[in-house]
């Protein structure tokens, strides 16, 4: 599973989550700004 991780207004990380049997590891892969998505008319 790949989420993004980090304060929502400032820059976040993409972290790899993997699971193997009852081991979960973690890795950042690259830094990302999500922006909200607006409606064209302002709604």
């Amino acid at each position: 599973m790949i989420i993004p991780v980090g304060s929502r207004f400032r820059t976040q990380q993409l972290v790899l989550v993997e699971k193997d049997g009852d081991r979960v590891s973690t890795r950042n892969i690259l830094p990302v700004r999500f922006v909200p998505f607006t409606r064209a008319n302002g709604d």
